[in-house]
């Protein structure tokens, strides 16, 4: 009997230290369980952070190269504003701080380039798409120019009329008015006041350069143009409106060196 009762106690106590052991066991399962879900957080964590800065550089990088475009394109330096723009072209889409934007200064560096059919085709593609927002008008305005320029096509002045109907700024609207004129004095007008609201507005200056040489206006010609040279030193189209005042004026190459000094 007592052999009984004592194999009896010792079963009891193994399974009683069996369910501890289990139960030991499990626990431990669990933490270790616990401990790896923690561990793949941190690292799923870790990796989304680092996503994140990725992005932030991407954003930031794509930033600086579309500020560095404009500050080119104010100065006239349209070669340098085109290879920061391609440059922030490059990254994601996602990444761009204004995408339509960067594509419509792209076209303007192009347009300013005389790479006419590449500007061209560029605003056309630009044309298409859903988020052009406020650029729609600046657009249209650039595509009726550029005809112009390029064909002197009647039919661009529509392009240009329709773009005085949607969202353009102060100085655009005096350029389009410009544009649109029907005498050389009203649109020296227009052009003079897209020049007073905007001083980094290269056609708008060109356009009144142009007029005031085709006028005879030379003496306000040269003060624009002394203007235009050193705010745009890049740009040749005021070199070339330079040389052709010398050459209205009948300057001899020598003459022309000293009025420049």
């Amino acid at each position: 009997m007592l052999g009984v009762i004592v194999a009896l106690a010792l079963g009891t106590v193994g399974t009683a230290l069996g369910l501890f052991q289990a139960r030991h066991d499990a626990s431990r399962a669990r933490q270790a369980e616990t401990q790896a879900r923690d561990q793949r957080d941190a690292a799923l964590k870790a990796q989304a952070e680092a996503r994140a800065a990725e992005a932030k550089e991407r954003r930031l990088r794509t930033k600086s190269h579309a500020q560095a475009a404009r500050l080119a394109m104010q100065r006239g330096a349209w070669s340098k504003a085109l290879d920061q723009l391609e440059q922030a072209l490059e990254q994601n889409e996602a990444d761009q701080p204004d995408p339509a934007g960067l594509r419509l200064d792209r076209v303007r560096a192009l347009a300013a380039l005389h790479r006419t059919d590449e500007a061209s085709a560029a605003a056309k593609a630009l044309a298409g798409r859903p988020d052009l927002g406020k650029h729609e008008g600046p657009l249209l305005l650039l595509e009726g120019s550029l005809a112009w320029y390029r064909d002197n096509d009647p039919s661009a002045l529509k392009k240009i009329a329709r773009a005085t109907q949607l969202k353009l700024s102060r100085a655009e609207a005096a350029f389009a008015r410009g544009m649109l004129a029907r005498t050389s004095v009203e649109a020296a007008q227009h052009f003079e006041m897209a020049v007073d609201l905007d001083p980094f507005h290269p056609p708008a200056n060109a356009m009144l350069i142009s007029i005031l040489l085709l006028t005879g206006r030379l003496d306000e010609a040269r003060v624009r143009l002394d203007f235009a040279r050193r705010l745009f030193p890049s740009d040749p189209t005021f070199a070339l409106q330079y040389a052709m005042l010398l050459a209205l004026r009948g300057n001899e190459p020598g003459r022309a060196r000293r009025s420049q000094n």
